[in-house]
């Protein structure tokens, strides 16, 4: 029986190697979704094992049928001229800048006006 365990950004895409885990050691997996979640990626784990075909997350409590999203802790750094809005986006704009911003809407609002304003 073999579990392979895969580090995803949010949009289900991988962002690690294949990670063989033994004795449900998923620390490997854990510190590379840490450090993706660190430098900005939004992420999660999901196994699977080839014995039975099961495929499922993991996250500090162990194995789950929804994922655990690492992210960067903290409050987000402030730019400067910043100042916090709200927006009402529409179910497919926010699936658009959360893609463009790696999981960060409001990053991909910026990349957008940006590419606008070019």
């Amino acid at each position: 029986m073999t579990i392979i365990a895969t580090v995803l950004d949010i949009n289900d895409c991988p962002i690690s190697e294949d990670f063989i885990v033994e004795n449900d050691d998923f620390s490997s997996a854990e510190q590379a979704a840490e450090q993706a979640a660190e430098n900005g990626t939004k992420c999660c784990i999901r196994w699977n094992r080839s014995s039975d075909g099961q495929v499922a997350y993991w996250g500090p409590s162990g194995a789950a049928f929804k994922p655990h999203w690492y992210v960067k802790q903290g409050r987000p750094s402030e730019m400067a001229g910043g100042k916090a809005v709200k927006v009402y986006l529409d179910a497919e704009s926010i699936v658009i800048a959360t893609r463009l911003g790696s999981g960060n809407v409001s990053e991909g609002i910026r990349k957008a006006l940006k590419q606008a304003g070019e």
